[in-house]
């Protein structure tokens, strides 16, 4: 599914008190635009890096309403797998920062065309632990009575410091206050379209999510009606009882996020794996110290010893 990127931002742009590090692209569908950042007053580190997130000029009225809730979402949402964030005030409007936000997206991951391969980037196990944490956050944002309709890769972090976090909840709305899904990801949203925004609707979002992390390839079933491959045809490491689990969650048959998570328990790796693995290409310690390197260089300052 083709869609034209652009950027709203450029590097070493001020934003009030930020410079830009990175501009995010986004799509003209999007209400918001966001940007890789450091704060000038803060020391130059990978960890004090923050995503800023802003209303985009050509939002509606209701979009900037939806922000605002957002951003009061943000500070009352706590939990370990969400990445938190407080709202600022911009000559511009109001905006969102996030800090500790220096790591990989997902979606750079697993994405084919980013690497020009069709592999999975982890192990069976390591994918498992990814899915495990993302539903932890999930299962907290549903006991508050909101589902997020932002589960896609796009919006997984992976840090630098080896931890899973959503993003941001920007989309978050309260759950069975809809008439039909409007969810930001196409390929959920083509099977979705015809269901009411509920925690298993979020659930599917996350099986998706789980079958491209296993397989490393990208799940589009063009239309409601399309059977999913069987992840073990494109990644034959995967075992059958995992296969079953995928296969199970992408029929709706796991409601809650708990019960995804109780699913994928006997598959998990360990804390210890997904930190080793981000010593490896594309996550190492080299990466850091070019973000690093260029923060330093965008504040005319030298790195910290």
């Amino acid at each position: 599914m083709s869609a034209s990127y652009v950027h709203f931002s450029a590097p070493g742009m001020t934003l009030g008190p930020y410079v830009v590090v990175q501009s995010i692209p986004s799509t003209p569908r999007d209400a918001y635009s966001c940007d890789l950042v450091f704060d000038r007053s803060a020391p130059v580190t990978a960890q004090s890096v923050g995503l800023l997130r802003r209303v985009k000029p050509s939002a509606t009225l209701r979009d900037h309403e939806r922000f605002l809730e957002a951003c009061a979402l943000a500070r009352r949402f706590s939990h370990p797998n969400l990445l938190s964030g407080h709202p600022v005030v911009l000559a511009g409007g109001p905006a969102l920062f996030q800090p500790n936000a220096a790591g990989h997206v997902l979606a750079d991951v697993i994405e084919p065309s980013t690497y020009g391969r069709r592999i999975p980037p982890f192990s069976v196990s390591t994918a498992c632990l990814i899915i495990d944490q993302v539903a932890a956050a999930l299962s907290y944002v549903h006991s508050q009575g909101y589902v997020l309709r932002d589960i896609w890769p796009g919006n997984i972090l992976i840090s630098f410091d080896g931890g899973v976090r959503l993003a941001h909840t920007l989309y978050a709305q309260p759950a069975h206050s809809g008439t039909f899904y409007d969810g930001r990801w196409p390929y959920a949203s083509d099977v979705l379209k015809y269901f009411p925004p509920t925690p298993q609707t979020d659930v599917y979002s996350l099986s998706v999510v789980l079958w491209e992390t296993l397989t490393g390839d990208t799940f589009c079933p063009g239309s409601s009606f399309s059977w999913p491959r069987r992840p073990s045809a494109l990644n034959p490491r995967i075992p059958s009882e995992l296969e079953a689990v995928t296969m199970r969650a992408l029929c709706f048959k796991d409601t809650l996020a708990n019960d995804l998570r109780s699913s994928l328990a006997p598959f998990l790796a360990s804390d210890e794996d997904l930190r080793g693995r981000l010593e490896r290409p594309p996550f190492n310690a080299a990466r850091i110290r070019e973000l690093q390197a260029r923060l330093a260089a965008l504040a005319g300052r030298p790195l910290p010893s």
